[in-house]
C-alpha cells in the first residue's frame, strides 16, 4: 500500500505539467486511487474468509449450502458407515445412560441409532460446522422424536460443548476435514470426561484406493495414529469391521 501511495503522488507531480487539466486529471487519478484501494480491501477480505473457512470446509459452509441434497450422499448405502452401521456400532465403549458427541454429524444419519444405544437416560450431541445441517437436524429429531438428542453448532477448531461433559467421542468420515487437528482433539481432551473414548472412522489412504479419496484424505492410517496420540490419547485397538474402504480406531483419553 505504501508503494502504491508513491506511485499517486509522482503522478500527481508528473500531471501538473499539463495545466489546466491538472485539477481534473487529479480528481480522476483521486477516484482511481479509491476505487483500487476498495477493490484490494475487499480482495483481501475474500481472502480472511476463505481462511476462515478452511479450504476443506468451505462448501459446507457456503449460504448455498443444500442439506437436502447432501443428506442422499449421505444415507446412500454405497458407503461402509452405512452398509455397516450395526457393526460399526456395536464397536463403539458406550453404555445406557453414557453421553456421546456425533462430531460431524452431517444431516443426522446415527443418531436414532445413537440414542436407542445410550437409552432414554443417555445423551446425544449431534455436532456439525454447517449451518444448513442445523436447523435439518432439529426438524429431523424433533420429527422422530429423539428427545435425547440435542444439535450443537460446532466451529473449526473446536466443538463448543462444555468441559467433561461428555464420555465418548464419534467422528465418522469427518476426521480428514479437521483443518487443525491438534486444536481440536485438544477440545476434544477438555470436554471428554476422565477415561472417556475416541472413535475415529475413516477412509484408508493406500496405494490401491480409488482416486477420490487419494485426492481427498491427506493422511494415512498410520499416520492418523501418530497424530492422535501425540496430543493426548492412547490407541486401544483397530476394531475388526469389514469395511472395504474405511478402518475405525479406539482411543482412550490420557
Amino acid at each position: 500500500m505504501t508503494n502504491f501511495a508513491s506511485w499517486v503522488k509522482s503522478l500527481g507531480q508528473a500531471l501538473k505539467s499539463f495545466s489546466p487539466y491538472h485539477r481534473g486529471l487529479m480528481k480522476l487519478v483521486s477516484l482511481l486511487s479509491i476505487i483500487l484501494i476498495l477493490s484490494a480491501c475487499a480482495a483481501n477480505h475474500g481472502k480472511h474468509q476463505h481462511e476462515q473457512a478452511g479450504t476443506k470446509n468451505e462448501r459446507y459452509l457456503d449460504p448455498k449450502c443444500n442439506a437436502e441434497e447432501w443428506n442422499k450422499g449421505f444415507e446412500s448405502m454405497e458407503k461402509d458407515t452405512i452398509a455397516h452401521m450395526d457393526a460399526m456400532l456395536a464397536h463403539l465403549p458406550l453404555r445406557k445412560g453414557d453421553v456421546i458427541a456425533d462430531v460431524g454429524a452431517g444431516t443426522g444419519a446415527l443418531e436414532r441409532h445413537l440414542a436407542a444405544l445410550v437409552g432414554p437416560k443417555g445423551k446425544v450431541f449431534a455436532v456439525d460446522v454447517a449451518p444448513a445441517f442445523i436447523p435439518f437436524m432439529k426438524k429431523r429429531f424433533k420429527d422422530e422424536g429423539l428427545t435425547q438428542v440435542e444439535v450443537i453448532q460446532g466451529e473449526l477448531e473446536r466443538t463448543t460443548l462444555a468441559p467433561a461433559s461428555v464420555d465418548v467421542i464419534l467422528v465418522v468420515d469427518t476426521y480428514h476435514h479437521f483443518d487443525h487437528p491438534a486444536k481440536m482433539l485438544a477440545d476434544f481432551g477438555q470436554i471428554l470426561r476422565n477415561g472417556g473414548h475416541l472413535v475415529v472412522v475413516d477412509f484408508k489412504r493406500t496405494p490401491g484406493a480409488r482416486q477420490w479419496v487419494l485426492d481427498h484424505v491427506d493422511k494415512s492410517q498410520e499416520e492418523f495414529v501418530k497424530e492422535i496420540t501425540g496430543n493426548g490419547f492412547t490407541f486401544l485397538r483397530e476394531e475388526k469391521i469389514p469395511f472395504k474402504e474405511s478402518f475405525q480406531l479406539t482411543f482412550r483419553k490420557n
